[in-house]
């Protein structure tokens, strides 16, 4: 065995440290070499470093992916974005955002915001911001409103995304396959929010046509002078497509009070959907007993009984009212006959029998009740005698009124318990029988009817 060699073991440790000293310097290269020389380290940029959100070239610190240097401009363009450099950019604006910037959003739809049609660098920082998607305000509804001045105005009432600036809820930045750059048809975005009007105008039969077709028609989707952003009263705006029933009613003989006394039209109507006809917002009946379930007077000063009263109350109910129909004899808006009749009717006791006398009574029953002597179509006869001939077709004739109640009574056949004949409540004393009855009252004596043929004519 040899003796071991002068400073081998040294030699080796030297290796070894100069090997460690080589692989160290080599994964430290990057930290601790000199930086490069970029615009964004020479001290005239490094503020754009210093936002929050940064544009992905200036995270990368590579300008030249949109910028070139001095002296290789491309032809014919002459975007300066320093005093003291021509630096300029590769490509228009519009061109240069579209290389990366791609998605559907942005290159589809016949709506173009007209910034995206040659400088998204209106809206955007092309380096970063403070705000998301590089604005050049602090919130979206700000930078909007910097061109869109007339839109926030004053409202007296204004749409909740206006008041809080999202004007991105409702409308796309860039470009659109809707009218106002929206980001739907303006029923599916008013809907996708109010979904209980969504969902009404799916359930429900009658629907208001500008609700299903038009939210825009009736309300601005910004704001306004009038509750729930409608552009004019809601009477005129009613008006504008139903004057006719407006105008005419009001000229009426008797114009309903509901239409004279500053009432809205959605006092009785709703203004987008509803199960009832007429878009009313209950049954006619229940409509109608919002007022007259208590005594009131017409316009004119005559009192109206409590009619909804009486109705729940009585045995018998006249068959449009039992099913809830009052405006079967009743025009809801106006009409020229007394208590907004749709046809005639007599009030009083008396009545010279015409044609048309009883033109409302006849929309329902067979006119032959008071015009033929002798028939069968009637159970008030004696034999084949008509006895509402006898009561009603004369020169003084009686009223349907007298002895049968309009609405409802506790009798058969809607009749009365008495008649006002002035001061006089006299009783009508009608007493029913299997094949006919009686009457006695202050128009005559006892009076009886049979309507078997044996009875020729009446007693």
């Amino acid at each position: 065995m040899l003796p071991p060699r002068p400073f081998e073991g040294m030699s080796f440790f030297i290796s070894l440290v100069v090997g460690l000293t080589s692989i160290i310097h080599a994964e430290s290269t990057v930290p601790f070499a000199v930086e490069e020389r970029t615009c964004l380290t020479q001290g005239c940029h490094t503020a754009v470093q210093e936002q929050r959100f940064l544009h992905a070239p200036i995270l990368q610190g590579d300008c030249s992916d949109c910028h070139v240097p001095p002296g290789e401009q491309p032809q014919g363009l002459d975007y300066q974005v320093s005093e003291v450099h021509d630096l300029v950019t590769i490509a228009p604006v519009l061109e240069l955002c579209g290389d990366c910037h791609t998605e559907d959003r942005f290159v589809h739809g016949d709506w173009i915001h007209e910034p995206f049609t040659n400088r998204c660098d209106t809206c955007h920082d092309p380096h970063g911001g403070d705000v998301r998607h590089f604005l050049h305000t602090e919130t979206p509804g700000a930078l909007c409103s910097s061109c869109h001045e007339d839109i926030p105005g004053e409202h007296d009432y204004a749409h909740g995304p206006l008041v809080l600036g999202l004007c991105l809820e409702c409308h796309t930045p860039h470009r659109s396959e809707f009218e106002g750059l929206l980001r739907d048809t303006p029923e599916a975005l008013c809907i996708d929010c109010h979904r209980d009007v969504g969902s009404g105008l799916r359930r429900e039969h009658f629907l208001h046509a500008p609700a299903e077709t038009g939210c825009l028609d009736c309300h601005d989707a910004h704001g306004g002078a009038h509750r729930f952003f409608l552009p004019t009263t809601q009477e005129e705006l009613c008006r504008s497509c139903h004057e006719e029933t407006i105008v005419s009613s009001a000229e009426m003989a008797f114009p309903h009070a509901e239409m004279l006394e500053g009432r809205t039209c959605s006092s009785c109507h709703a203004p987008h959907f509803s199960s009832h006809e007429g878009l009313l917002r209950r049954s006619s009946l229940d409509t109608c007993s919002r007022c007259h379930d208590e005594p009131v007077e017409s316009l004119r000063g005559t009192p109206l009984a409590p009619v909804t009263q009486t109705v729940r109350a009585a045995e018998n109910v006249h068959g449009p009212l039992e099913e809830g129909n009052c405006v079967a004899c009743h025009a809801a808006h106006g009409s020229d006959e007394r208590l907004l009749l749709k046809g005639s009717f007599p009030q009083g006791l008396y009545a010279v029998y015409r044609e048309d006398t009883y033109s409302l009574c006849y929309t329902c029953h067979d006119r032959r009740l008071a015009e033929e002597e002798f028939t069968e179509t009637t159970g008030f006869r004696d034999g084949e005698r008509n006895l509402h001939f006898v009561h009603v077709n004369r020169e003084r004739g009686r009223t349907c009124a007298v002895c049968h109640d309009a609405h409802a009574a506790d009798a058969d056949f809607l009749l009365r318990d008495f008649v006002q004949y002035g001061a006089w409540e006299m009783e009508l004393r009608f007493t029913p029988a299997a094949t006919g009855g009686s009457c006695q009252d202050g128009c005559h004596g006892l009076r009886s009817y049979e309507r078997l043929p044996a009875a020729n004519g009446g007693r």
